[in-house]
């Protein structure tokens, strides 16, 4: 059910408790995706500095995030299912958890590799190491861009369900002030 705002006369439907715990769940899902695409990253920094602890270090925390990424999207499929048959975004929100886990598994793909190449010590030239390390950064940003666009997300769907219960309440007093006056009338 929605409710019209005055500033754009836009109907703005308020969150259920289901989109709700989707979303959150969602938010919990890339967080994890973005670290694990940040230790990839930290990963490729400490083979091209020659670091093999730092490698072995960085792989097993992209590939811890990358699990409970993966957790994360059973999640969201079980409570999608559980729950909300009838949600109309739900086909939106699998979607966007399958290409999320997907940019989780290519994150520890890549930081695994790189750990084979560090564990048989071999060196990239420095044309290609310094083009590794300016795509694994372009991937970070990307990944930092989409979290921060779906926190956007988040924020402006809870600031329309905010508007929508304060225009419910200005109805309400509206209407108490027009009883209040046929009552004094």
């Amino acid at each position: 059910m929605g409710a019209l705002r005055g500033d754009d006369m836009s109907i703005e439907p308020a969150l259920t408790v289901v989109e709700r715990k989707v979303r959150d769940l969602v938010l919990e899902h890339v967080r994890r995706v973005c670290e694990a695409v940040r230790n990839m990253v930290l990963t490729i920094e400490s083979y091209l500095a020659g670091d093999s602890r730092g490698v072995t270090l960085y792989l097993a925390r992209t590939r811890q995030m990358e699990g409970e990424a993966d957790d994360y999207r059973r999640n969201v499929y079980e409570f999608l299912a559980r729950t909300s048959p009838a949600l109309l975004n739900r086909e939106d929100w699998v979607r966007l958890s399958i290409d999320l886990d997907k940019v989780a598994d290519l994150a520890y793909s890549v930081a695994y590799r790189v750990s084979i190449a560090c564990e048989k010590g071999w060196s990239p030239p420095r044309e290609v190491a310094s083009k590794l390390g300016e795509m694994a950064e372009a991937g970070l940003q990307l990944c930092e861009k989409l979290k921060e666009a779906l926190f956007t997300y988040a924020y402006n769907a809870e600031r329309a369900r905010i508007e929508n219960m304060s225009d419910l309440i200005l109805d309400a007093v509206q209407d108490l002030r027009l009883i209040a006056f046929h009552r004094a009338t």
